[in-house]
């Protein structure tokens, strides 16, 4: 992308973003450090929302990663007016829908883990143990390899 309006890829009002990562870090004060990103457009701002709280204190960061979601969105997650989907389980769901009527959001209840909810890598550094997660939503893997490499 360039800020040059001639450019092949020029900077425009409703034009798409380069990508569409959102990553983020964080440091304690005790010195415990988390990175976590998802891809998602414009469904990002939710996503981290319903993961990043937890990243601290979780003990199966697979297992957080694998919660049940809900994000809000239009066209870019196909559907054709504002829509509230939940998937199954979602903490907290009659609130949501309470809230997504008096919104005007249609509300769909996924079947199941929804792609577009997803795509969370996370990696954790505490008290020097280090731990990663990948989104069950998505392909591909975070894994943490020996020092100096697979074995």
């Amino acid at each position: 992308m360039s800020v040059a309006v001639a450019a092949p890829h020029p900077a425009a009002i409703d034009a798409a973003p380069p990508h569409t990562l959102c990553p983020t870090s964080a440091t304690t004060p005790d010195g415990d450090v988390v990175a976590l990103g998802c891809r998602g457009g414009r469904s990002q701002p939710w996503i981290p929302a319903q993961v990043a709280p937890f990243v601290l204190d979780s003990e199966d960061l697979a297992g957080l990663l694998a919660r049940p979601r809900w994000i809000i969105g239009g066209r870019e997650i196909d559907r054709d007016v504002p829509t509230l989907p939940l998937e199954p389980g979602t903490p907290g769901v009659d609130a949501l829908v309470r809230t997504a009527e008096g919104l005007d959001l249609v509300v769909d209840v996924t079947a199941g883990p929804h792609d577009d909810a997803g795509h969370v890598r996370v990696a954790r550094l505490t008290g020097g143990a280090l731990a990663a997660a990948g989104d069950p939503r998505a392909d591909g893997l975070a894994a943490v390899l020996p020092a100096g490499g697979p074995r």
